[in-house]
């Protein structure tokens, strides 16, 4: 091989190559290869005695590149391979554990999974290790995937290793809820944290001033590890004789997810004899779906303590990000504590009074809510590049007069792509104008791939790809995996700049965090629409179910016209929720047809801490435009819908691409549908299909306007009885319709 192709082969594996040309039966003929075998240089004689077991077998082995045609990108060809391959096998050492490289090959082979119907294509293989050696190699994204120890001094190493790679896997099956507490912490956060952190709120409080010096200003995040959460944290230890009291309830509302929200901050008292200070906290309510979900059984293999352990992990991970640092102080702190050997009196007594002696000793001023960075200080530099075509300049151009007004720095090349042409490396982030234009510029994609690849090294994704009339699947699979925007989207310069003052993301956060479809709408059951459909209003209320909140609502506004008692649950394949329903709905139409009259009598719940949490729902009235006959429907936006996007848009770090939206909302609706017919999840949770209808769309072609009538018309023509009204009485509805 030439000197480029030295230069773009990382350490990390050997070149050698082993074929059988006795292949069994067993093996595909739709893969040049049964196994691709991945490891260390270092670890070159152990891969060579396991290429020639398999070898023994009938197995294709492929151990790296022999055949590599000359100046191939080395991470192209990682996935070019493990396409190729049947089954793609990491020669897990100590090794290889410290290699960005591997990260990169995993990340290839998991999101290789997704396009084989699920089934996991990665396998680990360990050499001579003992059971309780295996955690100090399987870390992080491989901590759940399934391993082989081979032992060479055992006879039938062979077959049993063998045994192992035949048996299929599916994805779920190794992460039976899938990437739930991934999912739950994001959810968590872009849905409750990000409008919580109380500083602001608390200081509203109308006795912060006689009491600020007793008042904890940190946000104090309880973590029991059973997953099991409390109502209310009030109540008195007897042991240490710590009393909790709640003081204040302060309120707030914002919109979320297309209606208003109600926020309750609970200030409590904490004492111990003449001893007291005030704080707020909670429990995040996201964990009673680990909880629920293993005590009433309702999915095989919940992991209870893994799942706390990742929830812990993940937020710990966002919370600390350099990305959100820079946006916003960090007052969370996470009280982890194990509820069967203590309480959360001790613990909250203890955290308390160490943070409000921390802010009487900060000699310090407070810092600011946010961190603004001076107008005349740089915070990064970017280079820009992109062809000399008129239109990809502009763009380019664009970027780069947009970025200075935000103190970013950036350069745009002079669209030279020859011999000299070589970029520095004294920038933080490089981003590539590709267009249809540029695709078949091998020149130009050299470029990429050179940053690509010192990307890699230094265990970093540094590279934006900017999509201008270019479809993801036109574009190289080796760079699909890095952060890509689009110029579709009239954003997209902000979305640059959202991505680069969150500092260069390493290639450990780059790892797709795997199916959190699942986990999300398990969450979206359990701790969201159970109790929004069937909690009563309170008894002083009339105790109404979710028909009786209907007629009620109907009563006070003076209705005739009647509603679906079915909730439509939106979700279209972009997963954007650009303003509320009506206004959407509403786009390029010269009438209004849809009109939001208000909210249901909503009803309470005391979720994890926070106290009397308000659940209710946006009711709408449709007029059809010919007839003027008008019905109410109740909808919303899918809640995890927004929190997809976010993870796609604004956190770089989460592992949800962007261009994988459309699918997550197709396999929501898939699993939404397999867990409501569950008839565990009907008796334990309550009949969701009966009061609720999905409705997933492709809003590239079809209205909100559009997917509403239908549903409407549909109610009105076919399901009469499905329709609640004021007055127990169909018969002037339905003459309408004779």
């Amino acid at each position: 091989m030439g000197s480029l192709m030295s230069m773009l082969r990382p350490s990390w594996l050997s070149s050698w190559q082993v074929h059988s040309d006795d292949v069994s039966p067993e093996s595909t003929k739709d893969y040049s290869h049964d196994v691709f075998l991945m490891h260390s240089t270092e670890d070159t004689e152990i891969a060579k005695t396991i290429c020639e077991g398999l070898k023994k077998n009938g197995l294709r082995c492929l151990a790296e590149v022999d055949d590599k045609p000359f100046g191939r990108l080395f991470c192209e060809s990682i996935r070019r391979y493990e396409r190729e391959s049947r089954t793609s096998v990491l020669v897990l050492t100590k090794n290889t554990v410290k290699s960005p490289w591997i990260t990169l090959a995993t990340i290839h082979a998991l999101e290789e999974s997704r396009y084989r119907e699920n089934q996991l294509v990665l396998r680990l293989l360990l050499i001579d290790v003992q059971e309780d050696e295996v955690p100090v190699l399987k870390l992080g994204c491989l901590e759940k995937l399934p391993h082989f120890i081979a032992k060479y001094n055992e006879v039938g190493w062979e077959s049993q290793l063998l045994d192992s790679l035949n048996k299929p896997l599916n994805v779920r099956d190794v992460l039976p809820v899938g990437s739930l507490a991934h999912g739950l912490v994001y959810s968590h956060f872009s849905g409750l944290l990000s409008y919580m952190l109380p500083k602001k709120e608390i200081r509203k409080w109308d006795k912060f001033k006689e009491h600020k010096d007793k008042t904890c200003m940190n946000y104090n995040m309880l973590l029991p590890m059973s997953c099991k959460l409390l109502d209310s944290l009030s109540g008195k230890d007897e042991d240490s004789g710590t009393e909790i009291q709640q003081t204040a309830e302060l309120k707030f509302t914002t919109t979320h997810m297309g209606k208003p929200r109600d926020f309750n901050i609970t200030i409590y008292r904490i004492s111990r004899g003449e001893e007291f200070y005030y704080f707020y906290a909670d429990m995040p309510f996201v964990l009673n779906c680990v909880y629920e979900l293993k005590e009433k059984q309702l999915a095989k293999g919940v992991d209870t303590n893994l799942q706390f352990q990742r929830f812990k992990h993940t937020y710990n991970t966002l919370v600390n990000h350099q990305d959100f640092r820079r946006r916003r102080n960090n007052p969370l702190r996470m009280l982890e504590y194990d509820d069967e050997k203590t309480n959360h009196f001790k613990v909250l007594f203890d955290a308390v009074k160490k943070s409000v002696i921390d802010q009487r000793n900060t000699t310090a001023t407070q810092p600011p809510e946010s961190i603004v960075t001076p107008p005349d200080q740089v915070i990064g530099r970017v280079y820009v590049s992109c062809s000399d075509d008129t239109e990809d300049r502009t763009i380019g151009e664009a970027i780069v007069k947009y970025l200075p007004s935000k103190t970013i720095m950036a350069d745009i090349d002079s669209g030279d792509v020859g011999k000299g042409a070589s970029m520095s490396e004294n920038y933080n982030w490089y981003v590539f104008v590709i267009s249809m234009k540029i695709l078949n510029d091998t020149k130009f994609f050299s470029k990429i791939s050179e940053k690509l690849q010192h990307s890699i090294h230094e265990n970093t994704s540094k590279l934006i790809a900017v999509l201008h009339n270019v479809d993801i699947k036109n574009v190289p699979d080796y760079i699909q995996w890095v952060t890509i925007v689009c110029t579709k989207d009239k954003n997209y310069r902000d979305h640059i700049y959202q991505t680069v003052i969150g500092g260069p993301v390493t290639m450990i956060e780059k790892m797709p965090c795997g199916d959190v479809v699942t986990g999300l709408c398990w969450a979206y059951l359990i701790n969201y629409l159970k109790l929004a459909l069937f909690l009563r209003t309170p008894d002083n209320e009339g105790s109404l179910d979710l028909q009786g909140r209907i007629k009620a609502f109907l009563r006070s506004n003076n209705l005739s016209y009647g509603c679906a008692d079915k909730v439509y649950i939106l979700w279209p394949s972009s997963c954007k929720m650009e303003d509320d329903i009506d206004i959407v709905a509403h786009k390029q139409l010269s009438k209004e047809p849809i009109v939001k009259l208000g909210s249901l009598p909503p009803v309470r719940a005391n979720t994890g801490g926070q106290l009397n949490r308000p659940f209710t729902f946006s009711v709408y009235k449709h007029t059809r435009p010919k007839t003027q006959q008008s019905t109410c429907f109740i909808a919303e936006y899918c809640t995890p819908m927004g929190c997809l996007y976010q993870m796609a848009t604004k956190f770089a770090f989460a592992g949800v691409y962007k261009d994988h939206l459309s699918s997550q909302g197709k396999d929501f609706e898939k699993a939404f549908t397999t867990f409501t017919s569950l008839p565990v999840v009907k008796k334990e949770l309550g009949d969701f299909q009966k009061h609720t209808k999905f409705l997933y769309y492709d809003d590239s072609e079809t209205s909100l306007i559009q997917v509403i009538e239908e549903q409407v018309i549909e109610e009105q023509l076919k399901h009469q009885t499905n329709v609640v009204f004021a007055e127990d009485s169909l018969d002037s509805y339905v003459e309408q319709f004779m």
